[in-house]
């Protein structure tokens, strides 16, 4: 509205408006008087075009849109810290105080939630992260290490995985999820209410609803988290439990996290002068990843079918990868088929290697 605004326009229509006998030229007083005044006055303008952009959710960010997020009862979802428990061994009474740290091989630490006391051969210790993020969830027997050892203690591992790490939602996603809210309206437990109930759940970043699937009554709810792959159980546990607390009476629900189907892929490339193989290969998972996140997780095509993992498009992200002058002999899953998937699937990184031609 504002964009063509200059601070010569801005100068010349005050000079219009000044009296007939005042000498408006350029040097004048009135000139000298006006410039400054002018320059101010565009910064103004500029700030007025950002602000009308501010009012609505697809040209807002941050903090604005929140505001217009909360005014339809949607809120961005906070950062959480990953939790979980550790099994501690060692000699019978040996203690672990409150806030003992335990450790990744990577660096990544834990603490202790409150005091524990080895009896028979181990304890089990409730953790949490030490900071926020997803970077803190983990595999199984990934914390391995205390940075301050503790007299007594011989082995520490994690039985299960630690989840629930979560980073504070994105302006993407919350304006994705506004605009879901606006538009497909949900009401009297309707799929898009389902939709909407699941992904509202921290570290949920989508959910597919299929009603009747078993027969009359029936609903799934099928879950992925906000890295684009399956929801652990704990994730699907805190969906269930939300849900059931608020949905309507009559229908049996079932909850269960979408199948992870391993995507790997297999080439040979020419790189051009000075490219290093390895970096390469950096190069391309990225790009993968992103696509695969992005574009196919939980996506729908035109005929509403699951979208498949494209073999011409793997080939021409591999093509325009820096670094990349050719490739030959890519194999996706093992032949030179794109990848089809069900209502239930995503798609998950697997094994990726790149060669470089001899």
């Amino acid at each position: 509205m504002f964009e063509t605004e200059t601070q010569e326009k801005i100068q010349k229509r005050m000079a219009s408006t000044a009296a007939g006998e005042i000498n408006t030229d350029e040097g004048s007083m009135f000139y000298l008087a006006t410039a400054p005044m002018s320059v101010e006055l565009l910064t103004a303008y500029s700030q007025l075009e950002q602000v009308l952009k501010l009012g609505f959710a697809q040209s807002s960010s941050g903090e604005y849109l929140d505001m217009r997020a909360n005014e339809h009862g949607v809120y961005r979802k906070e950062q959480s810290k990953a939790e979980g428990v550790v099994r501690v061994e060692g000699s019978v009474g040996t203690e672990i105080p409150e806030g003992t740290l335990f450790a990744t091989s990577d660096g990544r630490t834990y603490e202790s939630v409150g005091e524990a006391v080895i009896e028979v051969t181990y304890a089990d210790v409730k953790i949490v992260a030490t900071e926020s993020g997803t970077a803190y969830n983990t595999t199984a027997n990934a914390v391995v290490e205390m940075p301050v050892p503790v007299a007594g203690v011989t082995a520490i591992r994690n039985p299960l995985p630690i989840s629930k790490g979560a980073n504070t939602e994105s302006d993407a996603s919350l304006l994705e999820r506004l605009l879901d809210h606006v538009r497909r309206p949900a009401t009297s437990g309707n799929v898009y209410q389902y939709e909407q109930w699941a992904e509202s759940i921290t570290g949920i970043g989508g959910a597919k609803v299929m009603p009747l699937w078993a027969g009359a009554g029936t609903v799934k709810v099928v879950l992925i988290n906000e890295l684009r792959e399956p929801a652990d159980s704990v994730m699907v546990d805190e969906v269930k439990t939300y849900i059931e607390s608020v949905r309507p009476i009559g229908a049996f629900v079932t909850y269960e996290a979408a199948e992870g189907v391993s995507i790997n892929i297999e080439a040979t490339v020419k790189l051009s002068q000075n490219a290093i193989l390895e970096t390469v290969e950096a190069s391309f998972i990225q790009k993968l990843s992103d696509y695969l996140r992005g574009e196919v997780a939980f996506k729908m095509d035109s005929q509403q079918n699951p979208v498949q993992v494209s073999m011409a498009k793997i080939g021409s992200m591999l093509v325009t990868t820096e670094g990349v002058e050719d490739y030959s002999e890519l194999l996706l899953n093992g032949g030179t088929d794109s990848v089809v998937l069900t209502d239930l699937q995503v798609p998950v990184k697997g094994v990726i290697q790149i060669y470089e031609q001899s």
